[in-house]
């Protein structure tokens, strides 16, 4: 067990270990784990299946988003969850990233960690994020891979496998999870629902499903690779995901209660320039709306990834 850190990045490791051992990357808790799911939920291979529930859904409370899935987290009231907060983030900028890179300061850790936790699940614009943060583009992204090499930072590429030359290059980053995200961006679940705070957590929980679907990754019965996609020309989608089959699964996130027809409107969009490839749309929310139009598109609420049945 190595802790937050890469086996093969630790200073002193002289032995990469090749044929003797399997790495095995632990994320924070998913939300089947947080609520002692019996079976491990696999949301992908139930939606290949038809996505049929005999039961209904919980609206997703803000308290599950911004607690995140630290175990130590999960023990503590909110104001002692926000301590623990602050010296974990203090001890790894003071301690672990100085000692990963040599010179560094940890001052530039704190603000790179705070950046990205402001911008929830979004595009990564290096030159301009450097600017922000007052440093060179070439530390910033010493910075970033630092972060990334400590597991705090996770990235989600872009699609590009389409015959078009106007689509975003850039990938998708965030913090690894969404109560670290919060609590450094000052957010809390009392703001969910204020004007200022609707598009942050808009954002935060494009990130809580992108995470719980990494988590997931890594023991589902279905193979796929998690994107993003954007058509500089056309439409956006929140999450790409595509089967080991060629096949796609295109999902919006909402933050609002229920949806109509609008929601969907760029997944139609997606699937038309998409002629050559069988595309299943999901509209995630984060009420209890629940519906099966066309046979392509399930609207379903965001609690359904974990709490979805298993056959």
């Amino acid at each position: 067990m190595t802790g937050s850190a890469d086996l093969l990045q630790v200073k002193g490791v002289g032995d990469s270990l090749a044929g003797r051992a399997e790495t095995v990357e632990l994320m924070t808790l998913s939300q089947g784990e947080i609520n002692f799911r019996q079976n491990p939920e696999d949301f992908v291979s139930w939606v290949l299946r038809g996505a049929e529930s005999p039961g209904d859904f919980f609206e997703l409370d803000p308290e599950t988003v911004v607690t995140g899935g630290y175990p130590e987290v999960l023990l503590r009231s909110p104001r002692r969850r926000g301590r623990w907060f602050t010296s974990y983030t203090e001890r790894l900028a003071d301690h672990d990233a100085k000692d990963l890179q040599s010179g560094g300061f940890s001052d530039h850790m704190s603000g790179l960690l705070r950046l990205l936790a402001a911008q929830g699940q979004s595009e990564l614009v290096k030159a301009k994020d450097a600017r922000t943060l007052g440093i060179s583009e070439t530390t910033f992204d010493a910075y970033l891979r630092l972060a990334q090499v400590m597991r705090l930072v996770t990235s989600t590429p872009p699609w590009r496998r389409a015959p078009r030359s106007r689509l975003s290059k850039r990938p998708k980053v965030s913090l690894t999870d969404t109560g670290l995200a919060a609590h450094l961006a000052g957010f809390t679940s009392s703001m969910a629902s204020t004007v200022g705070g609707r598009e942050f957590y808009g954002a935060l929980i494009e990130q809580f499903v992108v995470l719980e679907l990494k988590r997931q990754r890594t023991w589902s019965d279905q193979l796929f690779e998690i994107f993003h996609y954007r058509d500089h020309d056309g439409p956006e989608v929140d999450v790409l995901l595509e089967l080991s089959d060629g096949r796609l699964i295109a999902i919006e996130v909402k933050s609002a209660r229920s949806v109509n027809e609008r929601s969907w409107s760029t997944l139609k969009q997606f699937r038309n320039q998409m002629k050559d490839r069988e595309v299943l749309g999901i509209v995630l929310h984060t009420g209890t709306q629940v519906a099966h139009l066309n046979d392509w598109l399930h609207v379903l609420p965001i609690t359904s990834l974990w709490e979805h049945p298993i056959d």
